[in-house]
């Protein structure tokens, strides 16, 4: 029966007997179906990317492991939209109805959408409740969504078909049960609207790294998705038999799935590629004059004796990262950088040069530190920016002293 094809015009005639038209399958939703691939295509090149650079500080506090489950949700829900929204002829495997609407889409909508309310409660937990998001508790969540979907197809799998998904061979359509499709709005609406209230909840959150900003636009979009799909779905028509409906559908879901990862991963990954070193060193900066190394990993005071001793050339405290062998030898900055006193214009510029050299070198050092995997050495990179932040406000000074000398 599976296998059986029915001519566009048998299926026509068979839709008519319930009171609706079927449009035909064709190059629209071909379309759909390629633009859909090459979209993933590129989202997966940007997340390997960032796999590859994932021990640039930048790129790793975006959650490396949570936006590649959430674009492998997003491409098995496109997978699920192709056999449930009737991109292509709903014959052989693609009648399997349940499987395509229930196991395939549902599930992985759901799933996705559970990513980014775990998003926005680590968020929460962060910078509101002060707690860290570490080991298995960040796991919780996502077992939790995942056994309750379980449950709902089980059960969506073991009652009539009637009532969930069942297929027409007349019409080879998968038409869906008013109740299945209320009860899986419901349960999308639900996850959302606690979403909305963890995006309030933060909403004065003044983060370094436009966490906000970016799950405020993410939820503009998954908006816009829901009520797209609610409207549709709650047709008397099945998505399925209507080309505007299914073509709308599918691509409003992949722009969404695509766009958030983009939205999340864009900015570091273009900053690691042009502005590599300099942008590390502005997020550590402002990571710690907005308070918030703690919440992100970065451990060590940047005010401290040790810190302080290092900048002024006279502690015997060497930096090592605590997975290399490697030892960085940090330049001494001489002591008139420290006290600069001097009204001689040479004697400045001579400094500002000195400033400049015990610049690069630093940088190099926090680089060459950074991509050498020495997350445990928090402590030791945090002394390494504390000079880079020191020396930044000593070259101010030079430079405001020869300013004020040449004019």
């Amino acid at each position: 029966m599976l296998a059986i094809r029915v001519s566009d015009e048998d299926r026509i005639e068979a839709a008519a007997k319930h009171g609706y038209g079927i449009d035909p399958v064709g190059g629209l939703e071909t379309a759909a179906i390629i633009v859909g691939s090459v979209f993933f295509g590129l989202t997966a090149i940007l997340v390997i990317y960032s796999w590859f650079n994932h021990m640039y500080q930048p790129i790793r506090a975006k959650n490396l492991p949570q936006n590649t489950l959430m674009l492998l949700c997003g491409i098995m829900w496109f997978v699920g939209d192709i056999g449930s929204n009737g991109l292509v002829k709903t014959v052989g495997v693609w009648a399997h109805c349940r499987l395509w609407n229930l196991w395939i889409r549902f599930f992985f909508t759901f799933m996705f959408s559970c990513c980014v309310f775990v998003r926005v409660c680590a968020l929460f937990r962060l910078f509101i409740c002060q707690k860290q998001c570490s080991g298995l508790k960040i796991l919780l969540p996502y077992t939790v969504a995942a056994l309750c979907m379980v449950i709902f197809c089980l059960v969506g799998q073991l009652v009539s078909p009637e009532k969930t998904v069942k297929y027409d061979p007349e019409m080879q359509l998968c038409l869906h049960a008013r109740a299945f499709h209320i009860s899986s709005l419901v349960l999308r609406w639900i996850i959302w609207v606690f979403v909305v209230v963890f995006m309030w909840l933060v909403r004065n959150i003044q983060a370094s790294f436009n966490e906000v900003r970016e799950s405020l636009l993410i939820v503009i979009i998954a908006l816009i998705f829901l009520v797209q799909n609610t409207v549709f779905e709650t047709m008397d028509r099945p998505v399925a038999s209507s080309k505007l409906a299914r073509n709308a559908i599918t691509w409003t879901d992949f722009i969404c799935a695509n766009l958030t990862v983009w939205v999340i991963l864009t900015y570091p990954v273009y900053q690691s590629i042009f502005h590599r070193k300099s942008y590390l060193r502005h997020w550590r900066s402002k990571l710690m004059d907005e308070g918030f190394k703690r919440e992100y990993g970065i451990a060590g005071n940047f005010h401290s004796i040790e810190a302080t001793m290092c900048i002024l050339g006279t502690s015997t405290h060497k930096p090592k990262p605590a997975k290399s062998k490697e030892t960085w030898d940090f330049q001494d900055i001489p002591e008139e950088i420290q006290e600069v006193e001097s009204n001689d214009i040479y004697t400045l510029e001579a400094v500002c040069t000195t400033v400049d050299t015990t610049m690069d070198t630093t940088e190099g050092i926090m680089e060459d530190m950074v991509m050498a995997d020495v997350a445990m050495a928090a402590e030791e990179i945090a002394v390494v920016a504390a000079i880079v932040v020191e020396v930044e406000e000593i070259r101010a000074t030079v430079l405001a002293k020869t300013q004020g000398l040449i004019y």
